[in-house]
């Protein structure tokens, strides 16, 4: 009766290893790919830009706002490891997923034994031997378990959730970097046009000084001193813009040195108002990564305050195991019916296996430590979203005083413009002075200027307010998924 059980239990081990657990794994593996598939969609909705396409952008071409922040949000370094952090956790909660699948475990032995099992010790010094071989197989697998392999599951989950958001919270930072960088490009280029005009203009009325009859020398080194400060300017400015570039061109993915170009045109506000305050505390309660992150770090705690109450519960597994051993030319009376015969047997098994560790004093002190950290997270939580509305009330008040300051510098402009026209205009008819004149040039140039200025700290303030608002994040998924222009991008592109 016992050769029967022994290969009823070989071929159940067997089958239950190569039929059943290899295409487990396999399916499980295509399974996980095709979640991996399906959670890289929902992250991006678009494949990663091919290295064909990418190509193209090292040939001179000039590529606008809405590019770079495709190409941002796609092949920046700090997003691709965002994304291994996501491949990571994703991997981190597949060893949860094994409730009922097997392991198997395998283990083969060689070694010279003694041929007389009467006389082991003589018969293996006098060079008696022969070769031992030994094939053990067991396959196993937990199952159930009180509901503690569910829990780790739904924190696996967790974590992945958490590292989605992580990377979210990351295509946020760089979009801002990106805008802050192109406007800074277009005021750079705003800034340098104007210094250039004046410098033309200056020159030109020093020209004109010179030749008169009666040359105003103190006036004339005036102008001089004047353009020379501007140049200084000038070229400090176009250093920055240089900057600006190469910084622009890693943000993209590429090489500071790659010879991509930008679309400058005309620097203009951003064709949006400042709503009210409830609109953007709305949307960050519902869409902010910061919140998000918040409540996933409190679910964590909270399945790990489960989780360590549930450990005090035992674990049900089933398993079977198949053993064969064989030293062919042994003499002696090496009894055939035995279970443990020592180097020629066949051992089987099949069973149930109820295993669990009650240790009291450690396991309460292990609840309690995670209870106390999960009220810990929960008190942290609560000032953490005090902070976040603080910061977002900040970013609010300040993109509403940035609007009605760039209003205000507009006005000055025109009016500075105006003194410039009529002081101009004088002195061409002769009843000007050109102090008059070279005061409402500097004039003109610093109120141009300022309005310039304006009009980027309003961008960049309405830009973080969105940001912290989760607004951002809500224009980057459209961008992503349905290829929808982000606010903001159209009136830096106009040439």
């Amino acid at each position: 009766m016992a050769i029967p059980l022994i290969v009823y239990s070989l071929v159940l081990t067997v089958a239950f290893s190569l039929g059943y657990v290899t295409p487990v794994l396999a399916k499980g593996l295509l399974k996980e790919d095709e979640r991996w598939r399906e959670l890289e969609v929902s992250r991006s909705g678009l494949p990663f830009i091919t290295d064909k396409e990418a190509s193209l952008l090292g040939r001179d071409q000039e590529v606008d706002l809405e590019t770079c922040l495709r190409f941002a949000l796609e092949r920046q370094g700090e997003i691709r490891a965002a994304e291994q952090g996501i491949d990571a956790a994703f991997w981190k909660a597949q060893e949860a997923h094994r409730q009922g699948v097997p392991a198997v475990k395998y283990q083969y032995r060689l070694a010279p034994v003694p041929r007389n099992v009467d006389e082991p010790l003589n018969s293996f010094f006098d060079g008696d031997i022969t070769v031992f071989n030994s094939v053990k197989l067991e396959v196993g697998a937990p199952f159930y378990t009180f509901g503690l392999l569910s829990l780790a599951q739904s924190l696996g989950n967790l974590g992945i959730t958490e590292a989605v958001e992580r990377k979210q919270d990351k295509m946020s930072e760089v979009a801002v970097k990106v805008y802050q960088l192109y406007y800074g490009l277009l005021l750079a280029n705003e800034i340098n046009a104007l210094m250039t005009r004046a410098i033309e203009a200056l020159e030109e009325n020093i020209a004109k000084a010179e030749k008169e009859e009666y040359v105003d020398q103190v006036q004339v080194l005036k102008f001089k001193t004047i353009t020379f400060e501007l140049y200084r300017q000038l070229d400090e400015s176009t250093r920055k813009q240089e900057l600006a570039k190469r910084t622009l061109r890693i943000q993209m993915g590429y090489s500071q040195n790659s010879t991509i170009e930008f679309k400058i045109g005309p620097l203009e506000p951003i064709n949006e108002t400042v709503t009210d305050f409830e609109v953007y505390v709305a949307s960050a309660q519902s869409q902010s990564s910061k919140r998000q992150l918040l409540d996933l770090g409190i679910a964590a705690k909270k399945k790990l305050y489960q989780i360590e109450k549930r450990r005090l519960a035992p674990a049900l597994a089933w398993g079977s195991f198949f053993e064969f051993g064989n030293a062919p030319g042994t003499t002696g009376e090496e009894d055939s019916t035995s279970f443990n015969r020592p180097f020629n047997y066949k051992k089987a098994g099949v069973g149930l296996q109820l295993e669990g560790t009650f240790d009291w004093m450690s396991a309460r002190a292990k609840i309690h430590q995670a209870e106390a950290e999960y009220y810990k997270t929960l008190l942290q939580k609560d000032l953490a979203l005090d902070g976040i509305e603080l910061e977002l009330r900040d970013a609010y008040l300040d993109a509403k005083q940035k609007r009605a300051l760039m209003e205000r510098s507009q006005e000055a402009q025109h009016i500075s413009r105006q003194i410039v026209f009529l002081t101009k205009s004088n002195l061409d008819i002769g009843i000007g002075d050109r102090k008059d004149y070279t005061d409402a040039l500097q004039s003109y140039l610093l109120f141009q200027g300022r309005y310039y200025e304006a009009v980027y700290n309003y961008n960049i303030g309405l830009i973080k307010l969105k940001q912290l608002s989760g607004i951002l994040d809500e224009e980057i998924h459209n961008l992503l998924t349905k290829g929808k222009s982000m606010p903001g991008t159209q009136a830096a592109d106009k040439r």
